[in-house]
Formats: C-alpha cells, sequence, structure tokens
C-alpha cells in the first residue's frame, strides 16, 4: 500500500483541482524574537543573571518564582547565613578586646612652712582604657579564621552553584514546552491544510472530474497522519 507524507499533499492537490486552497495560519500564542542578542562576557565569568538575555519577561519570572519557592536554594541561603555568622565570631578573636575603668583616690597632702604645718585632702579620678587579645602563640587562632573564611566561601560557592542549576533547569523546560507547542502549531497547521485538499478532492469527485480512488488515496493519507 503507498503512503504519502502531509508534506506531498499539495503537490497532489495540483493535479485534482485548478486553484490550490489558501493555507490556514495557526496562532500557536508563541512570540518567538526575530534576532538573539548574547553580550559578551569576560573569559570566566558568568553573568547571574544570564537568562534574561533571551529578552523573555516570563521566562524571567518563571525563574525568579523558582528561586522564590525552591526548598534547596533556601538551604542553600541558611547555610549562607550561618557561614557568616561563624566568620564573625572567629574575626572577633583575631582583633583586641578593649576594656575601659575608672578610678578613684583620696589622698592628704601635709606642707610644712618652717612656722606651722597645714595640710589638704584632693580627690583624684581617672579613666582608663585596655586593649588585651589572646597570645597566637601558635596560630591557633589565626588558622580557625581562615578555617572559617573557608567555610563561608564555600558555602556561597554551593549557594551560586544551586541558583546557577535551578535557573538551567527551568530555561530548559521553558524552551523544551515552547518548541514543543511550536511542533503542535506546525503540525495542526498542515493537518488543516490536507482536510481543506480532501474537501477539494471530494468535490472534483462528486462534479465526475476525479475518480474515486484519488478521494480514497488522500483520504487515508490524512487519516494516518492524524
Amino acid at each position: 500500500m503507498r503512503t504519502f507524507s502531509l508534506l506531498a499533499l499539495p503537490l497532489f492537490a495540483l493535479s485534482c483541482a485548478t486553484t490550490s486552497p489558501e493555507p490556514i495560519q495557526v496562532d500557536h500564542g508563541i512570540a518567538v524574537p526575530e534576532a538573539w542578542t548574547n553580550a559578551t562576557q569576560a573569559a570566566g565569568q558568568v553573568d547571574k543573571a544570564w537568562w534574561k538575555e533571551f529578552g523573555d519577561e516570563h521566562l524571567n519570572q518563571l525563574v525568579e518564582h523558582a528561586f522564590a519557592h525552591s526548598p534547596s536554594l533556601t538551604s542553600a541561603a541558611a547555610r549562607v547565613d550561618r557561614a557568616i555568622a561563624q566568620a564573625t565570631i572567629a574575626g572577633a578573636d583575631v582583633y583586641p578586646h578593649l576594656n575601659a575603668g575608672f578610678s578613684a583616690s583620696r589622698q592628704k597632702n601635709v606642707f610644712n612652712f618652717g612656722s606651722g604645718t597645714s595640710s589638704a585632702r584632693t580627690n583624684t579620678y581617672g579613666a582608663n582604657l585596655t586593649a588585651s587579645w589572646e597570645a597566637d602563640v601558635w596560630g591557633r587562632i589565626k588558622a580557625g579564621h581562615q578555617a572559617a573564611f573557608a567555610d563561608l566561601d564555600a558555602a556561597n560557592a554551593a549557594y551560586e552553584g544551586a541558583a546557577l542549576s535551578l535557573a538551567n533547569q527551568v530555561v530548559r523546560a521553558y524552551f523544551t514546552a515552547v518548541a514543543s507547542r511550536m511542533r503542535v502549531a506546525r503540525y495542526q497547521e498542515s493537518l488543516d491544510n490536507a482536510l481543506l485538499i480532501e474537501k477539494a478532492v471530494q468535490n472534483r469527485f462528486e462534479q465526475g472530474q476525479r475518480p474515486i480512488t484519488d478521494v480514497e488515496l488522500i483520504g487515508a493519507t490524512r487519516a494516518g497522519a492524524a
């Protein structure tokens, strides 16, 4: 049994009618940019909002929604916050601790003038500020400080990696859906055109201008593609 693709139907229809039906244009509701633009980034640098280069506001909203409702990204952000707190505590041990003090004293002074003596009492007040810190003899504090900041860098890198991965998943899913909708729209357009051609051949047959085999052939081809 011979079969034909939908793309061959217009050629077949030319032999069946003097004029071909106008193709049906299907609006699939997808706006595709006429041209893509890509900003050049320096080597080794990745734009943290790279998906915005597509210029698709709907895509931007989907990525932002994913960021706001992702449990894994929320956990990564919490780890960054904890690392910041630990680094802050570790950094405080590197700098001197300032201690403020206040003192007061009472003193009696005796003066001898030859013919007699005299005395006076004076009150003295003072404030002092001293600085002290733990001697980092074995480098323990410095090592702890470096470790805390290394943990912070790692937590921050993990967060950025999770955000990059999540954005990539959203973008891939979005464009997969767009491509699928476009394929469905193109197929629907081809099918609608095939139905018009089948109707035209049927009319020619009813007028006695085409044999029944033409009607059966184009009908079978259209049904097989549906």
